[in-house]
């Protein structure tokens, strides 16, 4: 994809660059609000879909590694979905990503039977949705990355291609709004305290999948432009994509070595924030979560401004400096 992009032909009318931007941005927080959102309810999936231990924490590991099979899948996407934009367009890969990521999240996991009526049927669909959210979220980061950056003026390509990451904390700082304000807001207006356990922390998978067709709107109203060497040459395979993979291995470990510090210390603070929501805790703790949650606001709306901002020292001083 990235011989693609270096080698992508200038068509005739580059659409508007606001437009993709917020079109590219606004489906890659979505998909990643869908993602992510997961972790601040991982306390009330680990008891809902997992069998009954005398060690919560067994339950609560289970629900971890349930989150992480998800990884296992987004390389996978990545190359799938990224072959499919190089050959079809970015667009048509753009809308699918939306549609697999909105699937996972409304009959896999936000009407998901519980372990308590299905068994293992329940589990297993939890982790069947997790693989193909998986699957979305590899695949959305490639195209939606191309795109910006073949969309994008020479001079600017490093502040188009930010916000592909800048979104995710966006989804991240929109996820924990909105776990925060069911959380204080669901318990009173119902009087129940029981009620995030019940249907409460489904509630932001059904936000997530109703924002969908707005995603997959702006995107489709994209023009849907084929680089010229894919459309002559037929180069879009999966065989020519694991080729690239290898030529280019040593960026791609280099890519992967810059990534992994920040990915590892998000969702660190993004479980724990999750585990500080039990529903056991005394109050003491709820205004502590109530801290911690806004503190990861801000962390990231911080990242949202950061990373644009490094996109524009890009452009001036270059991406190595």
């Amino acid at each position: 994809m990235t011989a693609i992009v270096n080698e992508t032909v200038s068509v005739k009318k580059k659409p508007s660059g606001r437009r993709v931007i917020f079109a590219s941005a606004f489906g890659n927080a979505l998909e990643f609000f869908d993602f992510g959102v997961y972790n601040f309810f991982v306390v009330y999936i680990s008891t809902l879909f997992f069998p009954p231990s005398a060690d919560h924490n067994v339950a609560l590991l289970l629900a971890f590694a349930t989150f992480g099979v998800s990884f296992f899948m987004r390389p996978l996407g990545g190359i799938i979905v990224g072959a499919w934009a190089d050959r079809f367009g970015r667009k048509p890969a753009m809308v699918f990503t939306i549609a697999l990521m909105s699937l996972g999240t409304l009959i896999l996991i936000g009407i998901a039977p519980t372990y308590e009526t299905a068994g293992y049927w329940g589990t297993a669909t939890l982790v069947l949705a997790r693989l193909i959210q998986g699957v979305a979220a590899g695949g959305e980061v490639g195209a939606s990355m191309s795109l910006l950056v073949e969309s994008a003026p020479a001079n600017r390509r490093g502040f188009y291609s930010s916000w592909s990451l800048a979104t995710q904390g966006l989804a991240t700082t929109f996820g924990g709004v909105v776990a925060l304000g069911l959380s204080a807001w669901l318990p009173f207006a119902t009087g129940s305290e029981t009620v995030m356990a019940e249907w409460g922390w489904r509630v932001p998978f059904f936000i997530g999948v109703l924002l969908a067709p707005i995603g997959c709107w702006l995107r489709l109203s994209l023009e849907n432009d084929v680089p010229e060497p894919v459309r002559n040459k037929k180069a879009a395979t999966s065989e020519s994509a694991f080729s690239l993979l290898l030529q280019h291995k040593a960026t791609i470990v280099n890519g992967v070595l810059l990534a992994i510090g920040s990915t590892v210390a998000t969702y660190i603070s993004l479980f724990y924030y999750g585990i500080q929501q039990s529903p056991g805790r005394r109050s003491i703790w709820r205004c502590l979560n109530i801290i911690l949650m806004q503190r990861c606001y801000w962390r990231a709306l911080l990242r949202l401004w950061v990373r644009c901002l490094w996109g524009c020292c890009a452009i001036r001083s270059g991406v190595k400096s």
